[in-house]
């Protein structure tokens, strides 16, 4: 249900000014042009208690990393049930719409590795369907929804990999969960900011990093090298274990697959919720067959690891 934003952001949080719509995939967002600075209005259906774990990521990234992010303003309680927050605006030019510079690769694997550290004392609630832990599981339940049998079997496949990755072994702790192209905004090549921790969980920590990868070699000539640069950066900064290194490449894929079969399974009317579709699938697509080992031990070696493929049974911490 639309409501009308710039009235909203003027009676409940006393700050006037005209409303544009953003996109956003489950929220309702608006860029509010006020005289004291653009804000952020938000409008959701997510509960008050996950609200307070968003919040807390965003402020302990501030706090812990050089980045700047969204700063909550206020939120109140609407008629309908959802919450609207309202919040600062962040400087920046998304990766996305920077022209997806492969240059940065390195300087967010770096960004990433911070806001990995900056989170580690936080506790939270585990995720959900977008979780990487339970994406071999979101996979094959959503699978069906693919028309195209060809695709169909490449989501099936990448479910039958992730399910290789040995969890029990992989650290945990609170992570951002969605550093994606347009979540990671850029200043003259450098991360500059980090918005919308609507995917905050507490999971495995090497999924920030796969996460951040399987956006930024997106519509990349040479998709692996951008992602070694990108594991590099975040090895610079986050002592990677043997497990979490013979993860990365399954994590990886499984974000893609995630990502393309919730687009298939969900509604379509929404942009933002098919955007990334047709470069994932291109990825996918691209390492579906061929040497798929090759992928597995650039990563590793890039994480700081010589990692076999299969793995061992009980991956050794070196």
């Amino acid at each position: 249900m639309n409501i009308d934003a710039a009235e909203l952001s003027a009676d409940r949080f006393g700050i006037a000014g005209t409303a544009t719509p953003l996109p956003g995939y489950s929220d309702e967002n608006y860029r509010i042009d006020a005289p004291v600075g653009p804000y952020v209005l938000k409008v959701t259906e997510q509960g008050a208690e996950h609200l307070l774990l968003q919040t807390s990521v965003l402020d302990a990234i501030r706090a812990g990393t050089p980045f700047e992010t969204p700063r909550a303003v206020g939120s109140e309680s609407l008629e309908d049930g959802r919450i609207a927050r309202l919040l600062t605006w962040v400087e920046g030019t998304s990766f996305a719409d920077a022209g997806r510079p492969a240059s940065s690769a390195r300087a967010i694997g770096v960004a990433v590795g911070r806001i990995v550290e900056s989170l580690a004392e936080l506790d939270g609630p585990p995720g959900g369907e977008w979780d990487l832990v339970n994406a071999a599981q979101t996979l094959r339940s959503r699978a069906p929804s693919l028309d195209d049998p060809a695709r169909r079997d490449i989501v099936l496949v990448v479910a039958d990999l992730v399910s290789t990755v040995d969890f029990a072994s992989l650290p945990r702790q609170v992570i951002h969960g969605d550093l994606n192209d347009d979540n990671v905004l850029l200043s003259d090549g450098e991360v500059a900011g980090i918005i919308d921790a609507e995917d905050a969980a507490h999971t495995i920590r090497i999924a920030e990093p796969a996460i951040a990868a399987a956006y930024v070699i997106q519509g990349q000539d040479d998709p692996l090298s951008v992602a070694v640069e990108l594991v590099e950066g975040f090895a610079s900064v986050v002592g990677v274990t043997f497990g979490e290194a013979a993860a990365l490449w399954p994590l990886i894929k499984g974000r893609l697959a995630v990502s393309v079969a919730m687009s298939a399974s969900g509604p379509r009317d929404n942009p933002h919720r098919v955007k990334s579709e047709d470069l994932a699938w291109d990825i996918l697509e691209r390492f579906h067959e061929g040497d798929t080992d090759l992928p597995r031990a650039k990563l590793s070696s890039a994480a700081g690891h010589s990692v076999p493929w299969p793995p061992p049974e009980a991956p050794p911490d070196r």
